[in-house]
């Protein structure tokens, strides 16, 4: 899908914007250490398909939240517009307590998740990045992109920003950069952005507020824990 871009940059920041991402998966890479064949069909079935978000952004405030995968509602979502007399209304993004908020002013988040049926509240400062800016660039869609790259916990990142867009935002964590992050990369997931929107409309971003309170470096340990006993089919809920 090619990727939409109506924005007005004399308004960024002063109005609500949402970007669409299209998540996928490394199958391979993220299957190569699981042993029970049942299992293996299960995970692949699983990240196989692609899923959804939106970042939404207003005020130095952000939500990233799943959208679902269904790609006829997501073909409805790309095209999303506010209306043009709607300037006054309000809408509330998020009732699910599900989803990434941060507070950019200081630097911290507040993500609401689920693991296995349980959810967690996680309240932490968003994780620094190192970027490594590079003069390689390349076109995406009709975007001229910069090259960025990271070592992120262990795991090499690649970014590709467009200037055009001075929001420093991206997917989940990734942000800092001096442009919208369009395409990343990691070695388990890709990210790009497919859809960018202006809204005319107000919206208020609802901050998760449920779950088992936890920290970013704690949750991964349950977390990691969980991973292992599924790779080794002795998961017990």
């Amino acid at each position: 899908m090619k990727l939409l871009y109506v924005l007005l940059l004399v308004s960024i920041g002063l109005q609500a914007q949402v970007i669409t991402y299209e998540q996928t998966a490394n199958v391979e890479n993220q299957l190569k250490n699981i042993k029970d064949k049942d299992t293996r069909k299960r995970v692949s079935a699983h990240l196989s398909k692609p899923i959804y978000y939106n970042l939404y952004y207003q005020n130095n405030t952000s939500l990233y939240r799943e959208e679902g995968p269904s790609k006829s509602e997501k073909d409805n979502l790309f095209d999303i517009k506010a209306n043009g007399s709607s300037e006054s209304k309000k809408f509330t993004v998020g009732t699910n307590n599900q989803g990434i908020y941060i507070d950019h002013n200081k630097n911290e988040l507040i993500e609401g998740t689920n693991l296995l049926g349980k959810s967690f509240l996680i309240k932490d400062k968003v994780p620094q990045i190192d970027w490594k800016l590079t003069n390689e660039t390349k076109k995406i869609e009709n975007f001229e992109c910069k090259k960025a790259t990271a070592d992120f916990e262990g795991t090499e990142i690649t970014a590709w920003y467009t200037e055009s867009i001075p929001l420093p935002l991206g997917p989940r964590y990734y942000k800092g950069l001096p442009g919208l992050i369009v395409l990343l990369s990691t070695k388990d997931l890709n990210f790009k952005a497919i859809s960018i929107h202006k809204l005319n409309s107000n919206i208020e971003l609802t901050i998760p507020n449920e779950g088992n309170i936890t920290t970013l470096e704690e949750f991964k340990r349950i977390k990691e824990e969980k991973i292992n006993a599924l790779k080794q089919g002795r998961f017990r809920n």
